[in-house]
């Protein structure tokens, strides 16, 4: 399902969307655009959906540190040799 977002360079464009309940209790639903765009965030207003810039950065991720129980012998763990599969 797509549905129509507003940009502000005046183009309308169809955004992938989905549908949402109005509330817990009900059984309506609204379509709404997904959340999914790194660049864009959407907000509605006068019944239709705004395309905004998203504004911020984006942060590096970096592998996790090695933990700390390394460097204690007693906390490693013995290397596991696996068994290697016959050759049928």
């Amino acid at each position: 399902m797509t549905i129509p977002v507003h940009f502000p360079d005046g183009s309308i464009r169809d955004m992938p969307g989905e549908l949402r309940a109005l509330d817990s209790d009900s059984r309506a639903f609204r379509q709404v655009p997904l959340r999914c765009h790194a660049s864009w965030r959407f907000v509605e207003a006068g019944g239709r959906w705004l395309a905004q810039p998203r504004h911020g950065g984006v942060t590096r991720l970096t592998p996790p540190a090695d933990p700390w129980w390394r460097d204690i012998a007693t906390m490693e763990e013995p290397a596991f040799d696996m068994p290697s599969p016959r050759a049928a």
